[in-house]
């Protein structure tokens, strides 16, 4: 594997083992005296104590709590994707981790009398299991009493993966229904909050739902945030966020909205679309109860970005903080050395954990800062005011391109002095210069209306990685733009932090490159991915034409968006 190549795959790795479920449970929660303590706040357990686990890193979080000293669970339920052979082994997702770091652990569970596991797909669409799995987790929040407590552990995918449709004309909306609607709104090219505007309308448990049912008890949630600025209410579709001005007659207007807003309403299904008009005539009776809801955001994209960062532009490999990799295993390893003296010459900026918008436009834009990076360290090693100048110009339109913001690029040029300035003695490279960008959030990809031939292979990430391989060959075609005889390496990883890119799970992510070694060299495959990303295929691209650059579709037992890593590195 390529040094750059490398550097990123292990600051990936080393950013998603930050945020691990197993390892973040394990430093939030304390049992001691019949009671729960949630980062220095405790809750009294007189009563029976109930857990469940929803989402696509729910069961390392299970895993914890059992595992807790002193703990006393009464029972649990669980419903979690259904777990690949390659996830059961002892290998992790990136080369030389351990699949017990990485917080699986579903024998120690499966044998377990006190716990009942449900398998949901891995597509992020709910099926019949999870609905059997959400009745059982109704059925047991509404049995508990005052006394007792409702423990949830909650990540990303718990959309899916707790699904009970609304009561309609004497039995329940079918689910095939609500899973076209689904599919209709995120075809549409909704966000995160107008696809739970919808969801949240069409299903029991979402926007409060299970919250309520265990009334009177005490609930107390453990959430790893998916979604940008860690908006409680979206987060697995808000299933313990109960908002009290946000009323049933408001939310099914919200819903409405969108529908509308995408054109979507005469597409629906006509149950779904009965059943909308009826509680809009109808609101469903508010809920006017005090519930004791305790939600907590336990791990976020900000912790996975700050870690994966870590190993840039430290003078030497004790400087950085490597205590996750031993959170859950003995047995990780680490070329770090190695690794080392590629990275400590390269300086890190994390440019933003907000990542948002367009997949395919935010590629070209990032694909063209880095190229744009590499051009003004040229430069500026060589004293080429003038050229810095224009080069600082273009770099700070990218990034406010790219974060949708004016932007002051004073970290990234005091990234590219320290860079430049640095000398052979203290950053252990005679050779190389560079700057790393870091991006975290979760970008969009419009499926097109027209029909397609076959289903597309697709993700966020592999979308916009291909969307960036395409600009770096434009770019390559009129290299007088920039200074490019000077440029080492450019090139960037872009995965999913919960292993799974895409509703198809062709992969857990991309590499790309513009140098040395392009992943687009050619007018043919230029034209080729051109389609592909017109046809949302971009999996489809890289298992033809680069099949080496994918990450593999794993679980990482863990879920905080996206992670995109990209360089930019220039000899001396």
């Amino acid at each position: 594997m390529p040094a750059v190549d490398e550097m990123c795959y292990h600051a990936f790795d080393l950013g998603v083992r930050a945020v691990n479920a197993y390892t973040l449970v394990t430093k939030s929660v304390r049992f001691h005296d019949s009671k729960i303590e949630i980062q220095n706040t405790v809750y009294d357990v007189a009563g029976r104590l109930v857990v469940f686990g929803i989402g696509k890193a729910a069961l390392g979080m299970l895993r914890a709590i059992f595992n807790v000293p002193g703990v006393r669970i009464d029972s649990a339920i669980g419903c979690i994707p259904q777990s690949t052979e390659d996830e059961l082994s002892d290998e992790g997702f990136c080369s030389g981790s351990s699949h017990a770091l990485l917080g699986i652990g579903e024998d120690s569970l499966k044998h377990n009398s006190r716990i009942r596991l449900f398998y949901g797909s891995r597509t992020n669409l709910p099926n019949e299991e999870v609905v059997r799995a959400s009745v059982l987790m109704s059925e047991t929040a509404t049995s508990l009493g005052v006394n007792d407590l409702l423990l949830v552990c909650l990540t990303g995918g718990g959309s899916a993966l707790l699904t009970l449709p609304k009561r309609f004309r004497g039995g329940r909306l079918p689910l095939t229904d609500v899973l076209t609607t689904i599919k209709l709104v995120s075809s549409a090219g909704a966000d995160i909050s107008e696809l739970n505007a919808v969801r949240s309308c069409l299903d029991e448990l979402k926007a409060g739902g299970l919250a309520s049912l265990a009334y009177p008890a005490q609930v107390v949630c453990l959430i790893i945030s998916d979604v940008i600025g860690d908006p409680i209410q979206y987060i697995a579709s808000g299933p313990t966020h109960i908002d009290p001005q946000y009323s049933a007659s408001l939310r099914i207007n919200r819903c409405l909205e969108v529908l509308q807003q995408y054109d979507l309403l005469n597409e629906l299904p006509q149950n779904i679309q009965a059943f909308l008009t009826t509680e809009q005539s109808t609101p469903s009776v508010e809920d006017t109860r005090t519930h004791r809801v305790y939600n907590w955001i336990i791990g976020n994209n900000s912790v996975a970005l700050n870690t994966a960062s870590s190993i840039f532009g430290s003078p030497k490999p004790q400087d950085v903080k490597l205590s996750v990799m031993d959170a859950d295993a003995t047995n990780a390893y680490y070329p770090i050395d190695r690794i080392f003296q590629y990275t400590r010459s390269i300086f890190p900026v994390v440019l933003t954990n907000t990542l948002h918008g367009d997949a395919g436009r935010k590629g070209r834009i990032f694909a063209e800062l880095l190229w744009c990076t590499a051009s003004y360290l040229a430069s500026k090693h060589i004293g080429d005011c003038k050229e810095v100048t224009l080069m600082e110009r273009k770099m700070a339109n990218l990034v406010a391109g790219l974060i949708d913001d004016t932007v002051n690029i004073e970290p990234i040029r005091e990234a590219c002095l320290k860079a430049v300035s640095n000398g052979k003695d203290e950053c252990g490279s005679a050779e190389t210069i560079g700057i790393c960008f870091l991006l975290g959030g979760e970008a969009t990809v419009t499926v097109p209306s027209f029909g397609l031939e076959t289903t597309p292979l697709g993700g966020r990430c592999s979308h916009f990685a291909l969307a960036a391989a395409v600009r770096w060959y434009e770019l390559r075609q009129n290299e007088h733009e920039y200074a490019t005889r000077k440029f080492h390496k450019i090139g960037l990883l872009a995965g999913a932090s919960d292993g799974l890119d895409g509703p198809t799970a062709c992969g857990g992510g991309v590499w790309v490159s513009a140098f040395p070694q392009p992943t687009i060299n050619s007018p043919g495959v230029y034209r080729s991915a051109i389609q592909c990303l017109e046809h949302c295929n971009s999996y489809g691209f890289f298992k033809e034409c680069d099949a080496d650059a994918i990450l593999p579709a794993k679980l990482t037992n863990t879920n905080v968006m996206d992670l995109i890593i990209g360089v930019a590195v220039v000899n001396r």
